[in-house]
């Protein structure tokens, strides 16, 4: 193992590039990765800015080589994995997902890589799916997809995506999709209604709209179908939030409401997040791990990996070399600022003289 260079987050929750000569060892289950791509999600900073999850290696998600592992690994030296490790209030520098080398946590979250995945893809799949998947699946209570029961189509309401365009929405839709829920109704720009209904959506809605939510209520009442589901996956603040937005849609039943983000006050919502098994971030503090749940983002991620283009899809995977321009992605991936894309860096990063 050589010089690691990665992606600090400070305590001001700036970011910058850097090195160190720490030699990682893993221990007990653990695997040491030689990392080959790191997936941006809005996590990577929000956490910082939310939760304090700060002056640490930067990233959650990574797809990689095993050149070690601890005794009770179930990997073997040599193996392909994705995965990503779980949210950590005291989370070793060895497990950010940014840097070149990196510790697998000794958990579920983890997995081979199949044939028919290409290995950036794999880096960005993991967060993303497995956030998905405990709407559907833990908030929602949808009949999971993975028994080969095939599903009913329209017996359960309908859902509402708001954000189809984000990465956590482009998975719900799909989730929503193979677990048979009709009508999907999302949200996104125009640009994306098309590709948004290739991979499920029933109807796409403009949100820059200043109609969009009495276009929704018109959908929904012309469906007969009534709304069940809302999965608001980019959570604006202030009078004219998306939260409240959606919540002013009608139903004829009891609508369950989930989100990417904590909705302070707001007892309706339930925060949405990738790991189950670990004590997780959510409003006043950590909540305790439920490792119950967490078998459904297992399940949901083995399936979306063999099911890739076949069921599942990432719609577009950048690949970004460049440590600037690594460092310009994430912050703009928290900002909000990135839709309709994935986007991996490639290790090690290029870039200019990092610091220790």
């Amino acid at each position: 193992m050589s010089e690691t260079k990665g992606i600090y987050v400070g305590p001001d929750n700036t970011l910058s590039f850097r090195a160190w000569p720490e030699q990682y060892r893993p221990v007990e289950g653990q695997a040491l990765v030689k990392v080959e791509f790191s997936g941006v999600c809005p996590a990577d900073l929000k956490h910082g800015m939310h939760f304090g999850l700060n002056d640490n290696i930067c990233g959650y998600e990574l797809c990689g080589t095993v050149i070690d592992r601890g005794p009770a690994c179930v990997f073997r030296v040599g193996d392909v994995i994705f995965g990503s490790n779980a949210t950590d209030r005291n989370k070793p520098r060895s497990h950010g997902g940014h840097q070149s080398f990196a510790i697998a946590e000794d958990d579920h979250m983890w997995l081979p890589v199949p044939n028919g995945l290409p290995h950036a893809d794999a880096a960005v799949l993991s967060t993303m799916v497995r956030t998905a998947a405990d709407a559907i699946f833990n908030t929602f209570k949808i009949p999971q997809i993975f028994s080969n029961v095939p599903a009913t189509i329209g017996e359960t309401g309908a859902i509402l995506v708001w954000g189809g365009a984000s990465t956590v929405g482009l998975a719900t839709i799909q989730l929503a999709k193979a677990a048979g829920i009709s009508p999907i109704f999302t949200t996104a720009s125009v640009k994306n209604h098309e590709a948004l209904i290739r991979l499920g959506a029933t109807k796409c809605f403009d949100y820059h709209h200043p109609h969009v939510v009495e276009e929704i209520q018109s959908a929904l009442d012309e469906s007969r179908v009534p709304l069940k589901y809302v999965l608001d996956a980019v959570v604006t603040r202030g009078p004219d939030s998306t939260t409240i937005k959606v919540e002013s849609l009608r139903s004829t039943q009891e609508v369950k409401y989930a989100s990417v983000l904590p909705v302070p006050g707001n007892p309706k919502w339930t925060m949405v997040v990738a790991a189950r098994g670990h004590d997780f971030p959510s409003p006043g503090g950590f909540a305790k791990a439920q490792p119950e749940l967490e078998v459904a983002l297992r399940e949901a991620s083995i399936w979306a990996a063999a099911n890739y283009n076949n069921g599942f899809v990432v719609p577009n995977v950048r690949v970004i070399r460049d440590a600037d321009a690594a460092l310009e992605a994430i912050q703009l991936s928290a900002d909000g600022k990135i839709s309709f894309e994935k986007i991996a860096l490639q290790h090690p990063l290029l870039g200019p003289t990092t610091q220790n």
